[in-house]
C-alpha cells in the first residue's frame, strides 16, 4: 500500500495593527483568507527569523504587476499521452514489417488523433478561469530557475517549485528570488508596458502604499 500523500497546510501572512485587528496586507494572502470556511480556527505564530515581511509584500506587488498583462498558456495534452501515441504508431508499423508504414500511414493517423483531443479539450478550457495569481507564481519562479526536479509514477519528472514561506526559505535566499523573478517579470511583460524599470518600482511602491 502506497504512503497516503500529506495535505499541505495553508500559510497566509498577516500584520497585528495596535487596535488588535490582524490584517492580510497583499492579495495573494487575503485570496487565501478568503478561501477559508467561515468559522475555521486558525494558528497565528509570529515570524522569528530574519525575513523583511516589507520585503515579502514587494514581491507580490511586483507579483500584481505582472499578473495583469500574463496570458496564461496551458498544455492540454500531457507528454505520457504524445508519447503512448506515438509509440503504439510505432508498434503497428514494426508488426506490419514495414519500416516507412510509420511515416507514411501511423504516424499520421497518430498525429491526426492528438490533434483532435487537443481541440475538444480546449473548446470546453476557460481559460480566464485558470488563470490565477497561484499558477503565475508557480509559472514566473519556474521560468526563473527557482524549482527542483521531482520523480512522477510515469516514470518521468516534474518542476516543483521552491516554497518562499518564512519557515522555508532565508532573507538572503528570498533577494535571489526577488531579483531572477523581477528579470522574468520584466522580459516578459513589463518591459512593453513601462517606460523603465525605475517606473515599475515606482509603481511597486504605489501597490505597497495603497496596500497599507
Amino acid at each position: 500500500m502506497g504512503k497516503s500523500k500529506r495535505k499541505q497546510k495553508t500559510e497566509i501572512f498577516a500584520v497585528k495593527y495596535a487596535s488588535g485587528a490582524v490584517v492580510a496586507e497583499t492579495d495573494y494572502d487575503r485570496n487565501l483568507l478568503k478561501g477559508l470556511p467561515v468559522g475555521s480556527a486558525v494558528k497565528i505564530i509570529p515570524i522569528s527569523n530574519n525575513r523583511n515581511y516589507q520585503h515579502h509584500k514587494k514581491f507580490f506587488a511586483l507579483l500584481d504587476c505582472g499578473f495583469e498583462y500574463w496570458q496564461p498558456e496551458f498544455s492540454v495534452l500531457t507528454q505520457a499521452e504524445e508519447w503512448i501515441a506515438q509509440a503504439v504508431a510505432k508498434k503497428i508499423a514494426i508488426a506490419a514489417n514495414d519500416e516507412d508504414f510509420y511515416q507514411r500511414v501511423t504516424k499520421p493517423i497518430a498525429d491526426s488523433v492528438l490533434a483532435d483531443v487537443r481541440l475538444n479539450r480546449e473548446s470546453k478550457l476557460d481559460y480566464e478561469g485558470m488563470k490565477t495569481l497561484e499558477s503565475y507564481l508557480d509559472h514566473v519562479m519556474k521560468k526563473a530557475g527557482f524549482y527542483d526536479i521531482k520523480p512522477v509514477q510515469d516514470g518521468g519528472t516534474i518542476k516543483e517549485r521552491w516554497s518562499i514561506s518564512f519557515a522555508n526559505m532565508s532573507q538572503e535566499k528570498f533577494n535571489s528570488v526577488y531579483k531572477g523573478v523581477y528579470g522574468v517579470i520584466w522580459n516578459e511583460t513589463l518591459c512593453n508596458i513601462y517606460e523603465s524599470e525605475s517606473d515599475l518600482d515606482n509603481r511597486i511602491d504605489q501597490l505597497m502604499a495603497f496596500g497599507g
